[in-house]
């Protein structure tokens, strides 16, 4: 768990003058587990998934925590034949953080950031900040304008449990 990850967050946002809400709770696992600590809906928690392309391009999508990742909508919008969740050891080593504690922040590990469109119809958002411990709630607008992502359609309707 990266505290580091967590600081450097922080310290963007105060730098850009973004307003947040901090969130410090028991350890969490899963996406319906963050939001019922955290008391938020589940759409608008973010889940920051680590993938790896067919060229081995490290790339960071970021889909509502309601929904699951749509490959072939991914593979298609950054035109590789394949696209995959890359193991927890080469989440750690690209990002200081565990899987399930990465923040959508990945140009901040010089990771190329997709955001599902589907945040662009909601006011704010939450997500994990480096640690299972703690999370931040932002306007979309402003995470937007920090991270700068590649925005497109890049989720499906989630079968169950995150």
């Amino acid at each position: 768990m990266s505290e580091a990850v967590f600081k450097m967050i922080k310290n963007l946002l105060d730098e850009n003058r973004v307003s947040y809400r901090e969130f410090h709770h028991k350890r969490v696992l899963t996406s319906e587990e963050a939001a019922r600590v955290r008391g938020t809906r589940l759409d608008e928690g973010a889940k920051s998934l680590i993938m790896k392309t067919s060229d081995d391009a490290i790339i960071d999508v970021v889909v509502p925590a309601d929904k699951r990742a749509h490959l072939r909508k991914i593979k298609r919008f950054v035109s590789s034949k394949n696209v995959a969740l890359v193991h927890p050891e080469e989440v750690l080593a690209a990002t200081d953080c565990e899987v399930g504690s990465v923040p959508p922040f990945g140009n901040l590990f010089g990771i190329r950031v997709l955001l599902d469109s589907e945040f662009l119809k909601k006011e704010r958002m939450v997500f994990s900040a480096g640690t299972h411990y703690d999370s931040l709630m932002i306007d979309v607008k402003d995470y937007v304008r920090l991270v700068n992502p590649d925005i497109g359609d890049f989720s499906r309707q989630s079968a169950g449990p995150q």
